[in-house]
């Protein structure tokens, strides 16, 4: 148990360390003037895309990990990361409660998260890969991330540790920025990071279910929170501008959807007063590079730079499959508009015709989608209430923030119907819409009180925050106990990435050669592994790069 909550710790404060680096890169901010969370969250950025870079020259193996780390802790120290106390003993806490006797019981997980992790901490990117197996193109950043916790000192389960620190960060900093709002006497901001606060313990509560979606939505809220709070109070300035494009850039290396994220970008763009200065800053530069890097990863491994959208493709490409990549385009639109649900004997491009899905989609998973977000608008429902009768019995004169007539509501309104709207016409499965249903809920239900929160002394009600915050705390440490309660007689301490399985070298050409795990989840095996076997497969090494790719 103390190997793992000071792993937990470890990964915490490295993660940070590198936060307080970018921060002090990007914005030129001594460390005492940025919230500790943001670093952490920061830091989380700037690793992903470090290890991707170095993915393209070295495989990141053990010793480039440990040496990453150990820069880390010397960073740490000399930014003096260590001396925030309770930012670091609450966020390892919440880690540790997440991650221990906690299992991996999503499929994905199995599939392809985890051998692509494999893949990063044995090879050096493999041109093709998504040819051994297609799911290897939808690659996140998020599988860098963690290989890069691939260290000496610890048991190889220390890769699970990012998914659980990002949640911890995150709910660290929307409580330091809804107190921050609070002496600040914003109502409109105070409102918004209570209820994100208050929806993030009840939505992302279980490790298990973590994975890909989970951390998008994650940086989605965060960007989004950022973009509000810097529209409301007019902050419209280059170091703004340059915060939201990194934070774009991050979402779009994390779910290629998520590019939706580019929209306000531009908005935000056409508002700051010093935007002819832009291309003169070399932080532009410095994220176009991070982008560009994500984008060349995508056209090294699938022939595609938006895999698998196949305008994006470069059909003369050796790497590139047609047949593949549009039937992975197909299956995957398919799928999240509830094609397994479907009982007529119908292929995948006629089924998301013409809202031929809408029946099948409807009738199952419309219902999984309301019983995820009733809790959370009977939660609006008792806000509402509660506010409604304190305004009867307090002070009406005061004024706090009129927001009622900024124009950046409007925008922000519309940003959330677009989103939600492509969510439900490309993927309108919950778990990749969550966070975009969550921010038009929240904001919608703030429109409809506008005139209870311009006049209203939140002052007044701290114990109704206090009340829900705590609620959500406990029901987050009960839920997670009895879990641990229940998986307390199992050996698995750490969540399980190995797997007994046994599986079979099958060699392509001289030197080629990929794993089969006869129809079985590889896990973190040996790679590159797949549970299929590819026809016509074939391969050639240049220059130590692998390359994969199906023989017409």
């Amino acid at each position: 148990m103390l190997e793992l909550y000071f792993s937990c710790l470890l990964s915490i404060f490295v993660t940070t360390s590198y936060g307080s680096y970018l921060e002090t890169l990007i914005f030129k901010k001594k460390s005492r003037e940025i919230d500790i969370s943001e670093k952490g969250l920061k830091g989380i950025i700037l690793l992903s895309f470090l290890a991707l870079i170095l993915n393209f020259f070295f495989s990141l193996n053990k010793d480039i990990c440990t040496f990453i780390f150990i820069l880390g802790i010397i960073i740490g120290i000399k930014k003096k990361i260590y001396v925030n106390k309770t930012y670091l003993l609450s966020v390892s806490i919440i880690t540790f409660i997440l991650l221990l006797y906690s299992n991996i019981n999503r499929p994905d997980a199995g599939l392809y998260h985890l051998p692509i992790t494999s893949i990063i901490n044995e090879s050096k990117i493999i041109i093709g890969s998504a040819n051994i197996h297609f799911r290897f193109g939808h690659g996140s950043l998020v599988q860098y991330l963690s290989a890069l916790h691939n260290v000496h000192f610890i048991n190889i389960s220390f890769i699970t540790i990012p998914l659980a620190s990002v949640f911890s960060i995150f709910i660290f900093y929307l409580l330091k920025k809804f107190m921050f709002f609070f002496s600040n006497k914003n109502n409109f901001l105070i409102l918004l990071y209570f209820i994100f606060f208050v929806i993030s313990i009840y939505s992302f509560n279980r490790y298990s279910g973590y994975g890909n979606d989970v951390i998008s939505h994650i940086f989605y809220i965060y960007f989004y929170l950022k973009l509000t709070e810097y529209i409301l109070e007019k902050k419209f300035s280059l170091d703004n501008f340059i915060n939201l494009f990194l934070l774009s850039a991050f979402l779009i290396s994390l779910k290629l959807f998520m590019i939706i994220a580019v929209l306000p970008i531009i908005y935000f763009f056409l508002k700051i007063y010093d935007k002819f200065n832009i291309f003169r800053d070399f932080r532009i530069y410095l994220i176009s590079f991070f982008l560009f890097s994500l984008f060349l990863k995508s056209l090294l491994t699938s022939g595609c730079f938006f895999y698998p959208i196949n305008y994006s493709c470069l059909k003369f490409l050796k790497i590139y499959d047609e047949t593949k990549t549009l039937e992975t385009s197909q299956v995957s639109e398919a799928w999240s508009k509830g094609w397994p649900d479907s009982k007529r004997n119908i292929n995948f491009v006629e089924y998301n015709k013409n809202f031929n899905w809408i029946k099948t989609w409807s009738g199952h998973h419309l219902f999984f989608i309301l019983e995820k977000i009733i809790p959370i608008i009977i939660f609006f429902g008792l806000i509402y209430i509660y506010l409604k009768i304190k305004l009867l019995r307090i002070d009406k004169s005061s004024t706090i923030n009129n927001f009622s007539k900024n124009k950046g509501i409007i925008i922000l309104f519309s940003f959330s119907i677009i989103t939600t709207l492509v969510w439900f016409l490309k993927f309108p499965l919950y778990r990749f819409g969550q966070s975009f249903l969550i921010s038009l809920m929240a904001l919608s239900f703030l429109i409809s009180i506008q005139k209870t929160i311009e006049i209203i002394n939140l002052e007044k009600i701290k114990r109704f925050f206090a009340f829900f915050i705590l609620i959500s705390i406990l029901g987050f440490t009960y839920k997670n106990i009895k879990r641990i309660e229940s998986n307390y007689n199992t050996n698995n301490l750490w969540p399980v990435v190995l797997t007994e399985n046994k599986f079979q070298k099958i060699k392509v050409g001289d030197e080629g050669y990929f794993y089969f795990s006869n129809g079985k989840q590889c896990m973190y095996g040996k790679s590159p592994c797949t549970y299929y076997i590819p026809k016509d497969l074939k391969h050639q090494k240049i220059f130590s790069y692998d390359i994969y790719w199906i023989e017409a």
